[in-house]
C-alpha cells in the first residue's frame, strides 16, 4: 500500500508514510479507517507525514477538501497539536501548503518542509522524541 498510518514514540506519535504513486483516494481511505485499531487515540499530539518516498501524487480539489474533512473529523479524538510535512518534490510540496492552508482552521499548527530531516526537528526540537 503506497499510504500506511502507524503509532510511533510509544503511541503519543502518528506517523503517516506515502510512497510510489499515490492517490488522493488512496490516502482518503486509510485516513478514513483512523483510529481503527488504536485503542488510546486521546494519547497522540503530533504527526509526522513522510511523503519523501512520493515519485507522484494524484490529488484533485474535490479529493483534497475530503481528506482535509475527513482528518478534521477523525483527530477530534485525539490531542494532536502539531503536524510536520516532509515533501521534497514541487507537487507534493504544493499539494501539501494546500492542505495545510484548507486545514488552518483546525487548530494544528500544521508545517511544510522540504526534507524528512526539518519536518522531525521542528516536530521535536528538543531531541526528546525522535519521529
Amino acid at each position: 500500500m503506497p499510504y500506511l498510518t502507524e503509532l510511533i514514540h510509544e503511541g503519543t506519535g502518528l506517523l503517516r508514510l506515502g510512497r510510489g504513486v499515490l492517490t488522493g483516494q488512496e490516502i482518503l481511505d486509510v485516513i478514513a479507517a483512523f483510529p481503527e485499531g488504536i485503542s488510546t487515540p486521546e494519547r497522540i499530539t503530533h504527526c509526522l507525514v513522510d511523503l519523501t518516498g512520493v515519485t507522484r501524487l494524484e490529488v484533485s480539489n474535490r479529493e483534497l477538501e475530503a481528506i482535509v474533512a475527513t482528518d478534521s473529523l477523525k483527530l477530534k479524538g485525539t490531542n494532536l497539536t502539531r503536524a510536520a510535512i516532509a515533501a521534497p518534490e514541487d507537487l507534493t510540496y504544493g499539494v501539501s501548503n494546500m492542505y495545510r492552508g484548507h486545514a488552518s482552521h483546525s487548530g494544528i499548527e500544521i508545517r511544510v518542509f522540504r526534507t524528512l530531516a526539518e519536518a522531525k526537528a521542528w516536530l521535536c526540537p528538543d531531541g526528546t522524541a525522535k519521529p
